[in-house]
């Protein structure tokens, strides 16, 4: 979230981590772009007036980058204000209520995050969502609950990669900030588990891991 006012930022941010989300907060755009390019977060909420002449970029650039791409950008406007740009995904309206606010955030990470009972299936990978057994070139293998929910988290978030304290946050439930090597432990052994298929998890230079659209 990219919004310069300290109160409202504080504000915001305190109700949508009651919504159980993990907030990252920046006071000027280009913090903002910066987390943005390193996290690739659900949803980019930015102020317009933090952006250059009330414009839309960087925010539209990273919209159209392939790494970036499947951030969904909610702008908060001035009254009168109307986005008609494609790379807005939505746009709210000052003076808005906080929980108004919460409620379509919520609504867009619904419409763009379905759950899926869909199977994972990549090149000679296969993974079931609903009972959880696995397969690489139609070999049986056995992964925890922690790894499943590790390979599904990356595997919806195709192309874009997660970091790891998005990781941390999405799979352990753990605090975003924790100094941890949980992460790279956990992909060193889920590597071995996964064989000829462990080319579907990539690490991304500075950007954490993701899960490539096609393996094996």
């Amino acid at each position: 979230m990219v919004e310069p006012e300290d109160d409202a930022r504080a504000t915001l941010r305190e109700a949508l981590s009651r919504r159980d989300h993990a907030v990252h907060v920046a006071a000027t755009a280009d913090e903002g772009a910066a987390i943005w390019r390193r996290r690739t977060p659900d949803v980019v909420i930015v102020d317009v007036g933090t952006a250059k002449n009330e414009a839309l970029d960087p925010w539209r650039t990273l919209k159209k980058f392939e790494p970036t791409s499947a951030s969904q950008l909610v702008v908060l406007t001035h009254k009168g204000w109307r986005a008609t740009v494609p790379e807005v995904d939505l746009a709210i309206e000052k003076p808005f209520g906080v929980a108004e606010l919460c409620d379509r955030v919520d609504d867009l990470l619904r419409a763009h995050h379905p759950a899926s009972d869909a199977p994972i299936e990549c090149g000679v990978f296969r993974l079931d969502r609903r009972t959880g057994a696995a397969t690489v070139n139609d070999e049986e293998i056995d992964f925890t609950p922690l790894e499943r929910k590790f390979i599904v988290a990356l595997y919806d978030r195709r192309p874009a990669a997660m970091s790891r304290g998005a990781l941390l946050h999405a799979v352990w439930g753990m605090n975003e900030d924790l100094a941890t090597r949980t992460i790279d432990t956990h992909v060193r052994r889920l590597r071995m588990k996964l064989g000829s298929a462990s080319v579907c998890l990539v690490t991304v230079r500075g950007g954490g891991y993701a899960w490539r659209a096609a393996c094996g």
